[in-house]
């Protein structure tokens, strides 16, 4: 994939993301560096990750938010990470 000292690529990644124990295949693009024995693997764009998906329905995230203060929880939310590999 990367054989350079020091390369760049961006590809798309499947991943398996559970949440309350529902598996959902996510597709992640991604930033993969090669510099000398680091690879790091940073997200291109936010993916974004709906409750729906999950069966976690907006009522339970209503109740859920009312427990904790009132604060406002979103369905969706962005997810972002970056990862470093080394020898």
């Amino acid at each position: 994939m990367l054989s350079a000292d020091q390369a760049i690529q961006q590809i798309t990644v499947p991943a398996i993301v559970v949440i309350a124990g529902k598996e959902v295949e996510i597709s992640f693009t991604v930033n993969v560096i090669k510099v000398g024995e680091t690879l790091v693997v940073s997200t291109a764009v936010p993916a974004i990750i709906d409750a729906a998906r999950f069966g976690i329905p907006i009522e339970n995230l209503n109740a859920l938010s009312q427990t904790v203060g009132g604060i406002r929880l979103f369905d969706k939310v962005s997810v972002s990470f970056s990862l470093v590999f080394a020898k």
